[in-house]
């Protein structure tokens, strides 16, 4: 699907931003992303939504990279680009029948400074058991959800109960 005109972009900090587009009827959940670039670029990336279904525009929060090759684009947006969106896509999204339940959510992102968990992801899980009854959504990498499957497991978590989308 290709939008009209440039995006706007609110900086969150230097090296994050909301990017704001007509949403121009797209449907989606929240939990959902979307593949985004400039219409006639090979380059896409997958951004999680971050509108809610009820608003009239879509929003996407970026992390803009310095060498990247899509995160970089909508600062530089010059009138008549036009961006490309495809999706939504992803399940990892609450169920309304859910909502009352426990959930842990784990996203594994680079070892920046900041935050209250300075190791591996599996080393948490390791120090704080979890009951079988959590839902639990695992966002990173392929060999950290596959760790962090195994040890959830070992808790007696049922694979029902564990959602998983790999992010790069």
């Amino acid at each position: 699907m290709v939008l009209r005109g440039c995006p706007q972009v609110h900086d969150l900090s230097p090296s994050a931003f909301v990017m704001r587009l007509e949403r121009d009827g797209l449907e989606f959940r929240p939990g959902q992303n979307v593949s985004l670039g400039l219409t006639g670029s090979s380059h896409l990336r997958e951004y999680r939504i971050y509108s809610t279904p009820e608003q009239g525009d879509l929003e996407v929060l970026i992390k803009e990279v310095e060498a990247g090759l899509v995160s970089r684009q909508p600062h530089r947006c010059q009138p008549g680009d036009k961006p490309s969106v495809d999706g939504p896509h992803g399940f990892f999204v609450i169920e309304e029948q859910d909502l009352g339940r426990h959930f842990l959510f784990v996203a594994c992102v680079s070892r920046e400074p900041g935050g209250d968990f300075h190791a591996r992801v599996a080393d948490y899980l390791r120090q704080h058991p979890v009951d079988p009854a959590t839902l639990c959504y695992l966002c990173g990498s392929s060999d950290m959800i596959y760790e962090a499957i195994d040890i959830l497991r070992g808790y007696g978590v049922p694979t029902a109960h564990l959602l998983a989308e790999v992010c790069f």
